[in-house]
C-alpha cells in the first residue's frame, strides 16, 4: 500500500539521521538524534486532509509512546469514513 512505502522512506530517513552525527561546534563536537515518525496515507474517496493529518499524529504518538526513535503506520480507517462509505453506497 502506500503506506507501506511511506513507511519504508521514512524508515529509511530513520535510520540515517539516527546514525549521522551531527556537528555542533567548530571543534568537532557532534550530537546523534533520532525521530520518530507517524505515516497515514488516503484511504477512501470520503478521506480528508485533516482526518489524514489526524491518523498520522496518532500513529505519531503511538511510535513515541513504544520506545521513541519508531516509524508507526496509521491503524483502521475512523468511524466517519465507515459512514461515508456505507452512505455511498445507496
Amino acid at each position: 500500500t502506500n503506506a507501506e512505502r511511506a513507511a519504508q522512506v521514512a524508515e529509511r530517513l530513520r535510520a540515517h539521521i539516527e546514525n549521522e552525527p551531527i556537528q555542533i561546534s567548530a571543534r568537532g563536537e557532534a550530537i546523534r538524534i533520532t525521530i520518530s515518525v507517524g505515516v497515514a496515507s488516503l484511504r477512501d474517496p470520503c478521506d480528508d486532509v485533516a482526518s489524514l493529518l489526524k491518523r498520522a499524529d496518532l500513529a505519531l504518538y503511538r511510535a513515541k509512546n513504544t520506545g521513541r526513535n519508531r516509524v508507526a503506520i496509521a491503524e483502521n480507517q475512523p468511524a466517519h469514513l465507515a459512514r461515508c462509505a456505507l452512505q455511498s453506497a445507496f
